[in-house]
């Protein structure tokens, strides 16, 4: 069965739980990590190919310009400002079935990421190989 993804504005946002980016936006956003790691921060990193997925409080998320700040939405990591029609539980239920179930999915405008949750704290001696730097 398919269906095609649209997106509506989301009022009010979701709360921040996770921060992308990909290419150039990556390397940025790794850079940040490793600052607010050394200030204290807990975040948890994913990375693939040339993404960097960052999960932690909000308050402790970095920044980069052109990152996606992402919210918990059903189940799914999605854009804060955005809602997905179909519905996000719909989303999840298609992107994680059979060997993907108990994975984390990203929706976002024109990408979908499926990765394991990552669940220790980031070393900061280790950043710069998530990005392939």
């Amino acid at each position: 069965m398919g269906f095609a993804l649209g997106w509506v504005r989301r009022e009010p946002p979701l709360r921040a739980v996770a921060v992308a980016g990909s290419g150039s936006v990556a390397v940025s956003l790794a850079g940040s990590v490793r600052s607010r790691v050394v200030e204290g921060a807990a975040l948890r990193v994913a990375a693939a190919d040339d993404w960097l997925l960052v999960l932690g409080d909000s308050e402790d998320l970095p920044w980069a310009d052109g990152a996606c700040y992402l919210g918990l939405d059903g189940g799914l990591l999605m854009p804060t400002t955005r809602a997905p029609t179909p519905s996000a539980v719909l989303w999840r239920d298609h992107l994680l079935t059979g060997e993907q179930s108990g994975r984390l999915a990203v929706l976002m405008p024109g990408q979908a990421l499926v990765t394991d949750v990552p669940i220790r704290p980031v070393d900061p001696t280790g950043i710069p190989l998530l990005v392939g730097k």
